[in-house]
């Protein structure tokens, strides 16, 4: 989430470092664990790679602009999982465990399709073509439907 929200900079090689230390210790493939799949965090062994997280991993990447990254992940991600999202997935088998359908699941794809999809327009157009993008967007969903 620190990149996410610009608590660091997407210059700042803190930002990448925690990134990447994030999918070193929870990835599971394209997927990503809440907590350390070995560890003792109380609760019943067998959880399986939860998808919001997993979304934000997309998002994380596409907002410090490693955007082939963010996209791999994102076309992975959408291979191997069905249209309703679960709230949890087995990283091996691909099976939903847990709440079936959960929102916060779709949510956070929304979510991390949004951030992609802005980060690539930043890269391409620079801030300010984000920003006439985003001002413009707004008033089409405002005002144009009137």
């Amino acid at each position: 989430m620190v990149p996410m929200f610009g608590m660091l900079a997407r210059s700042d090689r803190r930002a990448h470092a925690l990134v990447d230390a994030v999918l070193a210790d929870l990835g599971a493939g394209p997927f990503l664990y809440r907590y350390e799949p070995d560890g003792d965090d109380g609760l019943a062994p067998g959880e399986g790679a939860f998808l919001p997280v997993t979304w934000w991993a997309v998002s994380a990447l596409a907002s410090l602009g490693r955007l082939e990254e963010a996209r791999a992940r994102l076309d992975q991600l959408c291979a191997r999982l069905p249209r309703l999202l679960a709230e949890e997935v087995d990283p091996v088998t691909g099976a939903g465990l847990g709440n079936v359908p959960l929102v916060w699941s779709h949510m956070e794809l929304a979510r991390a399709l949004y951030v992609l999809d802005a980060a690539e327009r930043r890269a391409r157009w620079g801030p300010v073509g984000l920003w006439a993008w985003r001002l413009a967007r707004y008033a089409r969903l405002r005002w144009g439907r009137q």
